[in-house]
């Protein structure tokens, strides 16, 4: 029951109290949530709290109703981040040893969130015992397709191709849906949908049908994923045909429920059109996307931020600001009336805010608010440099950008837009050439 409420607390988002909260160094559950709660701002102190969790949980295993998998999974991606991917395989043989949920066809997820990490970083030390560890399991696809993945990174061929072979051996009772979302979630795009176009292929009864909504909204987000808006679209708009509810039930990656409604969907669904159109200058199709886009009265700030200039090229100013109005209100509202991740929503609207070249100053303000909030989360500083360039203070830009591309070297995104910056403060003026390309 007391894990079962550390899952109910930490999908509802209902874990802020719990970072001034000093957990008892003996109690499992209480550890686990004052390490979710202090993730987002005291790295270290979060980490300890979820080592000492698992170290009793590893010595004296409760019935955790698989809430403990969500530990081990935030010290994996720590280690993972750090590259120390030894040490993240370790956790996951060290969870194989101790049980945890099985996925659909049986098999032990943290085994195959371990050959997962052999997939992504191996070969890794300790493969041979792995295999061994694994045992009939082996075989299962979601094994073999991470270690043809392994072996093709290491140039065998031979053992890649083998293992691709029996990943995809025809079984009765395999679940094609539940190995493409394997696939998917490890960005193995191209084997993830081939396994969904073979559900598909193969989707009969009604409940298989039902699973397909799942499979067209899977192949959405893998098409987004490469940029193909128009494949993104098809499969979005056949998931609003098969369904013909007026909402859908959404779950993020942490766990958190939501209801969007049809018409936001249907929205995202003519905004991809409209890409795909404007990305092969067919006038006809842009403005009959657009059309079907205004009318629904889109209050999405992505969709704002990219239409707003076809628009503005086109001479519709009018629309442009009605388009900016209804997202800019509808983020507004949640600032004025949803307390949860403050720093996200001011970081949110003043992006809207400066990407749509309108109400700057506010901008500003709320970019410092968010900063006060998370001061060390590049993305958020990032917006700050960005609202303080569009109003001309290129120094303080510059070196607000510094900073969150010093907090994140590795993004290609900050490190062009430090040399934007750079060329502003030195030459008094914007450069010529255009902003890179934020990635969503």
């Amino acid at each position: 029951m007391q894990w079962s409420v550390v899952t109910c607390l930490r999908e509802q988002d209902e874990i802020d109290a719990f970072r001034a909260v000093h957990p008892p160094a003996d109690d499992s559950r209480i550890l686990a949530l004052c390490g979710y709660a202090q993730l987002a701002d005291n790295l270290g102190a979060a980490l300890n709290d979820l080592r000492q969790c698992a170290k009793l949980e590893l010595a004296n295993p409760t019935d955790d109703d698989g809430e403990f998998d969500f530990v081990i999974r935030i010290l994996v991606d720590v280690a993972c981040q750090e590259k120390r991917y030894d040490d993240a395989a370790d956790w996951r043989r060290k969870e194989c040893m101790r049980g945890s949920p099985p996925d659909r066809a049986g098999v032990q997820t943290a085994l195959i969130e371990l050959f997962a990490l052999q997939g992504m970083y191996g070969p890794l030390q300790g493969l041979d015992a792995d295999l061994t560890l694994a045992g009939k399991d082996r075989n299962s696809p979601k094994i073999q397709y991470a270690l043809s993945v392994m072996y093709g990174r290491a140039n065998d061929a031979r053992r890649a191709n083998a293992a691709r072979d029996i990943a995809t051996i025809e079984d009765a009772g395999r679940d094609r849906s539940d190995v493409g979302d394997f696939l998917a979630d490890h960005g193995w795009d191209d084997l993830a949908e081939k396994e969904y176009q073979d559900f598909l292929n193969r989707a009969g009864d009604a409940e298989q049908r039902l699973n397909a909504v799942e499979v067209h909204y899977r192949l959405a987000n893998l098409a987004i994923r490469r940029g193909d808006d128009e494949m993104a679209a098809q499969n979005l708009e056949r998931v609003l045909q098969m369904l013909g509810t007026n909402t859908l039930s959404m779950v993020d990656a942490q766990g958190h429920h939501s209801q969007v409604p049809v018409t936001a969907v249907w929205a995202e669904v003519f905004w991809r059109y409209l890409r795909a159109a404007e990305a092969r200058h067919d006038e006809a199709q842009i403005k009959r996307r657009m059309e079907q886009l205004l009318e629904l009265k889109p209050t999405d700030g992505e969709i704002a931020i990219d239409v707003i200039p076809m628009l503005e090229k086109r001479g519709q100013r009018v629309d442009a600001d009605l388009l900016f109005q209804w997202a800019f209100d509808d983020m507004k509202k949640k600032l004025d009336t949803d307390p949860r991740d403050r720093d996200k929503t001011l970081n949110g609207i003043a992006w809207l805010c400066a990407e749509c070249d309108r109400k700057l100053p506010e901008a500003r303000m709320w970019a410092e608010q968010a900063v006060a909030l998370s001061p060390n989360d590049p993305a958020i500083l990032d917006t700050l440099a960005d609202t303080n360039f569009r109003l001309g203070r290129y120094q303080e830009a510059l070196r607000i950008e510094m900073k969150a591309s010093g907090l994140d070297p590795d993004d290609a995104f900050m490190r062009k837009q430090v040399e934007r910056y750079r060329v502003a403060a030195k030459n008094g003026t914007a450069p010529t050439n255009g902003a890179a390309t934020r990635p969503n």
